[in-house]
């Protein structure tokens, strides 16, 4: 736990270091998967909702914010959702609640950075450390404008992930506050 503790700490420090700037300079250099899908393992887009096959994870699903790819690079950024169990489908995503914070841009004094903590994993590899352990049960169109990563954490294994996922509230808790995704979702 001390280990998962470190190293969301360290890359929430990379991630809100990072000014507006630079991460759209890091997205054009970049291609996202809904232009350019044809090379890609796990055929996901931002958007893409997932449930835990595991029972002792279903209060959890995991929404896909972030995924960039370039020839030798590929990461996925998901963040989790506590899901509102007494619904069914996407509803139960769109119902559930998601840690949403607001903090100092260090680049920018003054300059509020809203955003969302996420799992990253950097690789299809890496995905598939949880991949075959979910499935997706729809697709909701998220406004770009909240998806914005505040920090991070990595898991190098299956236990690390379900310890990193149980333990997300205690993590972020004194930092983050409860949002509704629904609060975020683009009605068209």
């Amino acid at each position: 736990m001390r280990h998962l503790l470190i190293i969301s700490f360290f890359v929430s420090i990379l991630y809100g270091c990072e000014n507006i700037q630079d991460k759209k300079e890091i997205k054009n250099n970049l291609t996202s998967e809904t232009e350019n899908s044809n090379n890609n393992i796990h055929e996901i887009i931002v958007g893409d909702c997932f449930e835990f096959k595991d029972s002792s994870l279903r209060k959890y699903g995991l929404v896909l914010c972030q995924n960039l790819k370039s020839e030798n690079y590929h990461e996925f950024s998901f963040f989790p959702v506590l899901l509102n169990e007494s619904k069914t489908g996407l509803s139960k995503f769109s119902s559930g609640q998601f840690f949403y914070t607001q903090r100092q841009d260090l680049a920018n004094p003054g300059n509020p950075i809203e955003g969302v903590n996420v799992f990253v994993f950097m690789s299809d590899k890496e995905l598939d450390i949880v991949y075959d352990r979910i499935y997706k049960i729809g697709n909701l169109k998220l406004n770009e404008k909240y998806l914005f990563i505040t920090g991070g954490t990595v898991a190098f294994s299956n236990q690390e992930f379900r310890n990193a996922l149980q333990n997300w509230s205690v993590v972020l808790g004194k930092d983050f506050s409860m949002k509704l995704l629904r609060e975020i979702i683009v009605h068209e």
